[in-house]
């Protein structure tokens, strides 16, 4: 892979029009990116992604976040004893 080809967690986001947590959460869960080692860090490493990779992770179906609204709380008359 050539430089021009790969991407950091932040030119992914601003691709995606995601924050950079949302990118870094599913690299760090493997749904997307691979580790590639850090040049200067010992022990570290940097995620990296290819717009083809980000353009079929984000066209993936996705399941809806968040609790139903019908498990919300619903708000209950106090009761003065």
């Amino acid at each position: 892979m050539t430089d021009e080809e790969v991407l950091t967690v932040t030119q992914a986001a601003a691709y995606l029009g995601l924050t950079r947590q949302a990118i870094a959460g599913a690299a760090q869960r493997g749904e997307i990116g691979r580790r590639h080692p850090a040049i200067g860090v010992r022990g570290g490493f940097v995620y990296v992604f290819t717009r083809a990779e980000l353009d079929e992770w984000a066209a993936r179906p996705r399941q809806p976040g968040g609790r139903p609204k019908s498990d919300a709380m619903t708000p209950t008359p106090a009761v003065i004893a």
